[in-house]
């Protein structure tokens, strides 16, 4: 007989039942109160615009939103990095010189990362 007991629970939210090495019965407990998941996460106004853009991009900055912004290519790949961007700013994101292409351009602070697309056209 095997069990799998979810924290909190005092009854096995799975449970198999075998004879010889062969299951002969298998249970699942459904609690729809049960939490599975991602936490809730906050909205911000923080946004990036325009997209697809050409030589620049802006990146307005939700208030409690900072730290380092990093530009990754398709790959994944670090194109550029600008430490210590305040919080509730507008930043300007340097796009002269990449090819054109898919990018993501990530925010990266104590609160935790934000993240979008970004497409760079010529």
């Amino acid at each position: 007989e095997y069990k799998w007991y979810a924290q909190g629970m005092d009854a096995p939210v799975m449970q198999v039942i075998t004879t010889a090495g062969i299951v002969v019965s298998a249970r699942f407990f459904h609690d729809p109160d049960l939490t599975t998941g991602l936490r809730s996460t906050k909205v911000t106004k923080t946004m990036l615009y325009p997209n697809p853009a050409t030589n620049e991009a802006f990146l307005r900055l939700d208030d409690g939103v900072g730290g380092t912004v990093v530009l990754r290519d398709a790959a994944g790949r670090e194109v550029s990095r600008t430490d210590a961007v305040a919080t509730g700013t507008l930043h300007c994101v340097d796009l002269s010189g990449l090819a054109a292409g898919a990018y993501s351009v990530q925010v990266i602070g104590a609160h935790g990362t934000w993240s979008s697309p970004l497409v760079v056209q010529e």
